[in-house]
């Protein structure tokens, strides 16, 4: 075999490699990502319902990750200054696994005075609410949790009822 024949070989193979792979990814993000995407409008990311933002991320070719986002649409009462802003962040993981962050924000004015959400601690979770031994989960974030539970719960609560996942019992 010449080294052109052995060249040519080498590049095919290497294009059925990229196109397998190709196939794959494909595949596991239409079943992974596609079924949390109903009721969404066609092309869009996000759906608000009854003053909840969810949202369904899936980053671009070649990467295997994305997230599902809950949040509230209305931002925190700026006229209650103790209030805290909750949001959940999930990463599915495999085909049913899921990483979870309750994040913790408020509005902050930005340089031209516009309020601007600000992420003030992110407290990592399981798929039933309860806090790992994640290095962010310091004590302020311990205690960000305990206060807002309840919001928490109600997240959760959501993503049940919408996509079937993140069950607390």
């Amino acid at each position: 075999m010449s080294v052109k024949e052995k060249l040519s070989y080498i590049i095919f193979i290497l294009l059925l490699l990229f196109l397998l792979y190709c196939a794959a990814w494909s595949a596991y993000i239409s079943l992974r990502y596609e079924p949390f995407r109903a009721g969404f409008p066609a092309g869009s990311h996000t759906v608000e319902e009854n003053g909840i933002e969810y949202g369904v991320y899936q980053h671009g070719f070649p990467a295997w990750t994305g997230n599902l986002s809950i949040g509230p649409k209305q931002k925190v009462d700026r006229s209650r200054p103790e209030e805290v802003g909750v949001s959940l962040l999930i990463w599915p993981r495999g085909l049913h696994d899921y990483e979870v962050a309750a994040w913790f924000w408020e509005l902050v004015p930005d340089e031209n005075g516009t309020l601007r959400v600000a992420v003030r601690h992110v407290a990592m979770l399981d798929e039933r609410m309860n806090l790992t031994d994640s290095v962010e989960n310091t004590t302020e974030t311990r205690k960000l949790y305990e206060e807002n539970r309840d919001k928490i719960e109600k997240l959760y609560r959501l993503a049940q009822e919408r996509w079937g996942i993140l069950g607390t019992e």
